[in-house]
């Protein structure tokens, strides 16, 4: 591991505390998740299919946004499991699961439809350049450090693993960090929200 994977964690969660720092809106009730009042940054991206996605298009709805790669065997795994579960139990037209992928490099189309096809008709998987994605990471407070083994198709990606809840006017209201996996308390939050 290198100097820079080795203090990332550390690094990670600190700017991760400056975004929070600044977003908190203490009128909102007890939620299960970080609280956050923030506007979210309007990204334009490719589907996996070809078409092309902006968020605004996602006016009207609540969105749960992920930033995640396909090779992720760690961070990944629950909280995909965590959107699935949602949702099956929102049966609203008004929910949006959106998946970004860190990785585009390996992430390609047929990975990419695998993970649409887990997430169901509700989601949206997204690639784009490294470049823009690096950038739309950036304004979420989303940081990822690459690993390289022995090749350069052989690496890992530390990242942080938030799960964030945008309301229908496209303000981020809640985030869920790594290991807040709870699906009847996130449920709970997306109703409180609603009312």
């Amino acid at each position: 591991m290198n100097e820079m994977s080795r203090y990332f964690p550390i690094t990670g969660f600190f700017f991760l505390f400056l975004f929070f720092l600044h977003c908190k809106d203490p009128n909102e009730p007890d939620l299960y998740g970080v609280k956050v009042s923030r506007t979210a940054y309007k990204f334009h991206l490719n589907r996996h299919t070809g078409e092309k996605f902006s968020l605004e298009s996602n006016r009207g709805k609540y969105t749960f946004l992920f930033f995640g790669f396909s090779h992720c065997t760690s961070t990944c795994p629950p909280m995909l499991r965590v959107m699935q579960s949602i949702a099956q139990k929102i049966t609203k037209k008004s929910l949006s699961l959106v998946y970004i992928t860190i990785d585009p490099k390996r992430d390609k189309q047929e990975h990419l439809a695998v993970l649409q096809k887990y997430l169901g008709s509700k989601s949206v998987v997204l690639t784009g350049s490294e470049k823009n994605i690096k950038s739309i990471a950036k304004e979420y407070g989303v940081f990822f450090q690459e690993e390289l083994y022995q090749t350069d198709d052989n690496y890992q990606l530390h990242h942080s693993g938030n799960l964030y809840l945008i309301d229908p006017q496209l303000k981020i209201r809640l985030l869920y960090p790594s290991g807040y996996y709870n699906i009847t308390k996130i449920y709970q939050d997306f109703i409180s929200l609603r009312h």
